[in-house]
């Protein structure tokens, strides 16, 4: 890819997308401190990231292992074939679901972007329905933990209804 790009056959700028700004990173809580929620009963997949042992612990959940959760989504695919890069990432949030997770937490703000505000796109690009399926973001969950509903979770696409 880098010699491609390197040697002038490709214009770069197609690999490149303006992200829209989500608040679902905006979030002053940024460490845990109290658990009022221990997501007994729930199965939590992460995307990009391992949760901490320390978190692990701590918390009632079951933390679902899948295939995909480190593969790459196709964001960086998003200008040049939507349609591609909509069918990798809802591989990825498929086999997350398939394989029993309520929810998935994302690290970073173009995960969440794909999967969560492009969630109509998956959906119709795979064919399958996953609304009772929600994305986190690491602030979010870690607020939820604590007892707090970010603000961001009323503007999300796939709508969160956990606690």
């Amino acid at each position: 890819q880098n010699e491609i790009l390197n040697l002038g056959l490709f214009d770069k700028n197609i690999l490149h997308f303006d992200l829209p700004k989500t608040n679902a990173f905006d979030n002053e809580i940024k460490e845990l401190k109290e658990i009022k929620h221990n997501f007994k009963d729930f199965n939590i997949a992460f995307y990009g990231f391992n949760a901490c042992d320390t978190l692990k612990s701590k918390l009632k959940a079951k933390f679902i292992s899948y295939e995909n959760s480190i593969k790459n989504n196709g964001f960086s695919l998003l200008n040049l074939n939507p349609t591609l890069s909509y069918k990798i990432a809802a591989d990825i949030i498929l086999d997350a679901y398939d394989s029993g997770a309520d929810f998935m937490v994302v690290k970073e703000e173009k995960d969440f972007y794909l999967f969560d505000t492009c969630a109509k796109k998956l959906m119709q690009t795979s064919g399958r329905e996953f609304e009772d399926f929600y994305i986190l973001s690491r602030f979010e969950f870690l607020a939820l933990i604590q007892g707090i509903q970010a603000p961001s979770l009323k503007n999300h696409t796939l709508k969160v209804n956990l606690i």
